[in-house]
Formats: C-alpha cells, structure tokens, sequence
C-alpha cells in the first residue's frame, strides 16, 4: 500500500534530508514511497507526472505527492491550456502548474491526489523546513492555537470587496469553530483596523495557527498599498514572522508564488525562514477576483464544516467547489491551476478534533513459568478510538522497559524478553499514539526459575 509519494532530485537533497517527515508520516499510519530522479538527470515535467502516474496506477489509494526540489530541477508544468479570457487580458502570458500533477486519471481537472513542494536546493533547506513541519504537527504553540486563524485584508474599496470576503469568513457558521483576529488594512472610517505590517507581525508572533491574507499582490509583496498606511508586506517583513508557532499562509493574491521570476518572491521567502511559516498557498499569476473570493470561503468551510484537516486536500475540496459553482472549463479554472502549495500536502492544519488515548491494552499473553536466561515472546493488542497508529511500552517488571513501532490500530504486538535473574515479575504494557498514551494494564506474573548448565552438575529446574 502507498498513500504518499515523495519525489526528490538527488542533486538537490538526500534522503537523510527529507526523511524524518517520511518516518512521521509512517508512524501516523500513511505508508510512504519515496523515488528520485539520478544527479545527472534533467526530468521534463512529463517525465515526473509519468512517475506519478505509475504510481497511482499500481496504486489508487495514493492521496499525497511531495515533490522535493526547485522548480528548476523538477519543474512544474510551464504552461496549462489558459482560458481565452486570460490570453485576451494577458496576452503571451502562460499559466504554470503544480496542480496538473494532481489530475493522474482522465484529461479532467479533478485531482486524484494532493500536492505540495518542498522548493529547496540543499539538505539544509529541506530540513529547516521539514523541522518546521514536524514542530507544527507536533503542537509548538498553546492549546487551540491551530484553530487561530488572522485575516488580514486589503484596503481597497472596504468594507466591501476584499474586507468583505473575509467577513464573509470570519461570521460563517462552523462546525469545527475558528478563533478569529482580523487585521484589515481599512481606517476605522470604513470599518477597517488601519492595521500594519508590524501588527500582522505582532499578531503571529502571539501563536497564530493560518495567516490568511486576501487583496492584491505581486511577486514580492502583499499590496501595493495593502493599507491605509501606504505600506506593502515584503519579502523582508515575510522573514520577520516569529513566534511560538509556525502559521499556514493562506495568500488568496495575483503572483506571489511566481516562483520562475528572478531574486527571491513572497513565497520562499515566508518558508524559506527558521521562524517563519509552515507552508504557503499562493498564485503564480494574474487571478481572478471573485473566483478567488469564493475560493478564500471554500478553503474554511472544508476546514470548519466538511471536516478536512490536511492541506493539501482543503486545497483540492476548494477548487472543486470553485468548478461545481463556475463549470469545469470556465475562466475560474485559470486559478485553479496557477495556486501552488509550497509545503506538505499531508499538513494537519485547523480546528482539530481532541485526540484520546487508545484503550488500555491487553493482559500480555505469554508463559507465566520461564527458565532465566531463556528468550520469550510476549504479545498484546489495544485499540485507537481516532484511528490513530499505536506503539507499546512493555514494562518486564525487573526495571527495563521496551517499546515496539507503531502499529495499525487494534494490530497485535509481540516482544521478546530475557530474564536474568529467578525470581516473580509482573509484566505489564501501556499503548500510546502521538499525543496520548493509556494506563498500564492489568499485570501478567511470571514466575522465573533458575536456568541450568549442561554438565554443571547442578539440579536441573522444574519442567516449565
């Protein structure tokens, strides 16, 4: 079984590199295949989608791509079919995409997979941000903090428009509710916060779990003019974000992951960063206004409503929604394309339900009369009420413990022991997934009899 599958170009980044987020997502229950092209190798974008493909064909349960690496070692589909609309207003301009990856099956723009790209041109850039991704999942800020979501929004023609759309978001109704702060770059006058660049800043930097920003924007910045103040948030002020967690960039604009213009964009710049964000949404073009105004409300009600948590399948659920409502081949498929997903598909991110322990295990089965220095296997089994994989602690009562791999839930485990010493132990285990573990379980004596020597002369131990 594969559900994800990471790409990497050898030149770019190892496996030791991206590997730790492999092993997280292994031991969270997505079996994980990793492939990459050779050092020497210049891969066409046809030539990544083909591996894609052979993938999902021998395996359709396939749910995430990872593609590890630039758009300059493993590129992007440079340009995907604009609508005449576009052409007309843009004229010679192309549409680059990631999203093409994600439609593996049929000539139809419905994914099949979700996908996100780590862009990075060396072991230390891919581990800066894959240590980041661990540290979000992990839970690095305060209790609820993946619920905080800041809205910022552009000046321009408030309160409609761009602050309306993020009203529009913030007094939706929520099964999974968010907690909203709003930082709307409007006077007060038209309803706005005449918020700053440096109050988007103070706001992360207080543990914010999803930044979603919405308004104009180019390849360097949020703006122009994105509030009363006249200023723009830049690639200098995008390194600045600190704090207690690492947000989601949610960044609903024209052109800010236009990752094949020169010098460094917004983008990169938000993930390319030891404290900044976790991963970044963004358009590599022009996009269009209210397609993307209704994309921005459908990225929340997957979250809050259709209790979707991994990113980049809050991504995909969105542009379905944006295609069921403009039609499959309208101008609003142009967004669909151009947004790229700089960071892992497979993020955790939103109103999380609470996580429980799994059940208390199992008495451990095995022999209860056992000869010292003699091997013997002891098994158990315990069950996750979230699904989640479990490990086991096995405590051998003579003061070492020992622990197993996660294991699919209600999957029995087994551990071999050794007792030194005779003597009574009462052998007990514990389960527990990544956030909670169960009590201990009822105990198992074991009574251990001396072991014998062959030839010591010494009376042998009773038939166990």
């Amino acid at each position: 079984m594969v559900k994800y599958l990471s790409i990497r170009h050898a030149s770019q980044t190892s496996y030791e590199a991206i590997s730790p987020l492999l092993e997280w997502r292994e031991a969270r229950g997505v079996p994980v295949l990793s492939c990459y092209f050779p050092p020497s190798s210049t891969p066409s974008a046809e030539a990544v989608k083909e591996v894609v493909a052979s993938v999902y064909a021998a395996h359709p349960e396939l749910e995430y791509l990872l593609i590890v690496g630039d758009i300059g070692r493993l590129p992007w589909r440079p340009n995907w079919d604009p609508s005449a609309s576009f052409s007309s207003y843009f004229p010679g301009m192309t549409i680059p995409s990631d999203y093409w990856y994600a439609c593996v099956a049929g000539s139809d723009l419905y994914p099949e997979v979700a996908v996100g790209r780590i862009s990075a041109n060396s072991d230390s850039e891919v581990s800066q941000q894959v240590a980041k991704i661990l540290a979000y999942e992990m839970g690095a800020g305060a209790e609820g903090w993946t619920s905080k979501v800041l809205l910022v929004a552009h000046a321009q023609e408030a309160p409609e428009k761009y602050q309306g759309c993020k009203e529009a978001i913030r007094t939706a109704p929520y099964e999974r509710p968010f907690s909203f702060a709003t930082a709307y770059g409007a006077p007060p006058s038209s309803g706005g916060d005449g918020a700053t660049n440096a109050d988007v800043l103070a706001a992360a930097a207080s543990g914010i779990g999803i930044v979603n920003y919405r308004g104009h924007g180019s390849y360097t910045s949020w703006g122009p003019d994105w509030n009363s103040a006249g200023e723009e948030f830049e690639t200098d002020d995008a390194h600045a974000v600190a704090g207690v967690a690492f947000p989601a960039v949610l960044s609903i604009a024209c052109y800010n992951a236009a990752l094949d213009q020169s010098g460094e964009g917004l983008a990169e710049a938000f993930v390319k960063d030891d404290g900044s964000a976790v991963a970044f949404l963004g358009a590599a073009r022009p996009s269009w206004t209210e397609p993307n105004h209704d994309f921005d409300r459908y990225l929340f009600d997957a979250m809050g409503n259709e209790g979707i948590s991994d990113l980049g399948w809050v991504v995909n659920d969105a542009q379905v929604e944006v295609m069921a409502k403009y039609g499959s081949s309208s101008y609003a498929t142009d967004n669909l394309k151009m947004y790229l997903l700089l960071g892992d598909p497979a993020l955790q991110v939103g109103p999380r339900p609470p996580n429980g322990p799994p059940g208390t295990p199992e008495r451990p089965a095995g022999p209860a009369r056992v000869r010292a220095g003699t091997t013997y296997s002891y098994s158990t089994s315990s069950s996750d009420a979230d699904g989640d994989r479990v490990k086991y602690t096995f405590d051998w009562g003579d003061g070492t413990l020992s622990e197993t791999e996660f294991l699919d839930s209600g999957a029995a485990a087994s551990l071999p022991h050794r007792w030194e010493a005779a003597g009574t132990r009462a052998v007990r285990v514990k389960a527990e997934d990544l956030g909670a573990a169960s009590g201990w379980s009822d105990p198992l004596e074991v009574t251990i009899f001396p072991g014998t020597r062959r030839g010591s002369g010494t009376r042998r131990s009773p038939d166990v």
